[in-house]
């Protein structure tokens, strides 16, 4: 009350006055000399009762001044309390353990949306079997439509027998082993449907490492199923098919070769005889156009053949020298046709007596030295040969063909030893060929256990090389 306003003191104490001077007021006009008062006096008494009616309204008016004022410092006191507790809310530091239960809470409410809310079925039962929970996806893939309809059963209701046997317990005796598994396991709808499912099973541990329960993911895989059957069935048409293909493309080939060979042995035969200088000029026409087309016809035969696996390197004795000089001095006579100089060179230390496929060595020298002929507008031909490995059984030698033809661009190096293919569309239309020949090479020189590879730069030339593996020959 020290802190109250001087007026509420005044208040309080001149309420006390009023309440005691109308108190012995009324006890005075109630008792007999009151009566006498009021009939000898009666203008004084009039005076009297006036003045105490007065009172009474300044009474009330000062208990409802008291009412008034009490009930603000109510409500003062209680807009002080709520704004002491958020201020209080504001500067109070829960401790870690109130920090841990709260994170705890989300963090399990988290889990439970998530849980619930997951595309893939998920099922939690104890060690031995008895389901504890089922998330809505795992009961909508097995069909069911509430998770009571299966909780306190047994894992056992989502497969038949076979699976049971073939699949759950095997994959079982791997989540005991390590913990967890993974894997395909077959899985039945209530509706008695089978379907396959990707499973995902881990062993529930406690702190202390105890096991207490197991969960499983299981995700519904028909339709991927489906997609793996459809694309074997694809490839499997596909390989069929390309099977095909290749055994028409050799057996055309056998069959175009045997005429060809005819066609070629009677042009040599014709040129022989005696003709005109026109006739002899159609005669070489035919031959040209016709070893042209063997070529051809050889490369696709090869190419088949390699595509199918049928070709095979075979492993003879040969002088590796001799094979070059031959074909180096066939090659030179072609470069000389066309007015190109071609050179080759052996290193010293290249031995010549070796064991290996020397045809299947001559047909990448031909392909290799027939292409540089072939896109060489003027200049020179080198062939290199140099050795790059040398054990005591085997060698491996580098073979270099280089020339100053018309070079090709960096961006079509890399697609250069695929079959049918060429620097551009323009090439095969100007210069001919399939574009068979360096794939060929490829295919051959990896069987020999080497590999091929260029560098070029357009109109400066290119460079081809291509390395091969032989074995030594006993004597060597």
């Amino acid at each position: 009350m020290n802190n109250e306003p001087v007026y509420i003191k005044y208040g309080i104490a001149g309420l006390f006055i009023v309440i005691g001077i109308m108190g012995m007021t009324v006890f005075f006009l109630i008792t007999n000399n009151g009566h006498d008062f009021v009939r000898f006096y009666p203008v004084q008494a009039f005076w009297l009762i006036f003045f105490m009616r007065l009172l009474l309204i300044v009474f009330l008016l000062v208990i409802l001044g008291v009412w008034f004022y009490f009930r603000n410092q109510l409500n003062r006191l209680v807009i002080e309390q709520n704004e002491l507790r958020e201020k209080h809310k504001q500067s109070y530091v829960p401790t870690d353990s109130e920090k841990l239960g709260k994170f705890e809470e989300a963090r399990l409410q988290i889990l439970a949306t998530v849980t619930e809310q997951a595309i893939e079925g998920i099922s939690i039962a104890d060690l031995d079997g008895h389901i504890q929970y089922v998330n809505h996806a795992w009961c909508v893939m097995h069909g069911y439509e509430y998770n009571k309809e299966l909780l306190g059963k047994h894992l056992s209701m989502f497969h038949n027998e076979e699976q049971l046997k073939h699949e759950v317990v095997p994959f079982n005796i791997e989540v005991q082993k390590h913990g967890k598994n993974i894997g395909e396991v077959g899985h039945i709808r209530k509706d008695g449907t089978l379907f396959p499912t990707m499973m995902g099973t881990v062993l529930l541990k406690d702190s202390h490492g105890k096991a207490y329960g197991i969960a499983g993911f299981a995700q519904d895989i028909t339709e991927q199923k489906q997609a793996e059957k459809g694309l074997y069935q694809a490839l499997k048409a596909a390989e069929i098919a390309n099977k095909a293909k290749d055994e028409f493309l050799s057996n055309m080939s056998h069959e175009m070769r045997t005429p060809m060979n005819g066609i070629i042995g009677m042009a040599y035969l014709l040129a022989e005889m005696q003709l005109t200088e026109e006739q002899n000029q159609y005669v070489g026409i035919i031959q040209t156009s016709s070893e042209s087309l063997l070529t051809l016809i050889n490369n696709i035969l090869d190419y088949s053949n390699l595509k199918s696996k049928n070709i095979e390197i075979i492993c003879l004795d040969f002088d590796l020298k001799k094979i070059l000089k031959d074909t180096a001095e066939k090659m030179i006579a072609r470069a000389n046709e066309k007015k190109l100089t071609m050179t080759y060179s052996i290193a010293p230390d290249v031995p010549s007596s070796l064991k290996g496929d020397p045809e299947r060595l001559r047909q990448i020298l031909v392909n290799l030295i027939e292409n540089a002929i072939k896109f060489t507008g003027k200049g020179s031909i080198f062939l290199g040969v140099e050795l790059e490995k040398n054990d005591s059984w085997n060698v491996k030698i580098r073979f270099t063909i280089k020339d100053t033809g018309i070079g090709i661009p960096k961006n079509l190096q890399p697609g250069l030893f695929s079959a049918f293919m060429q620097a551009d569309g323009s090439t095969t239309r100007q210069y001919g060929g399939a574009g068979l020949g360096l794939a060929i090479s490829k295919q051959i020189a990896e069987q020999m256990g080497g590999e091929i590879s260029v560098e070029s730069v357009p109109d400066s030339g290119s460079s081809f090389c291509f390395t091969a593996t032989f074995e030594k020959q006993s004597d060597t």
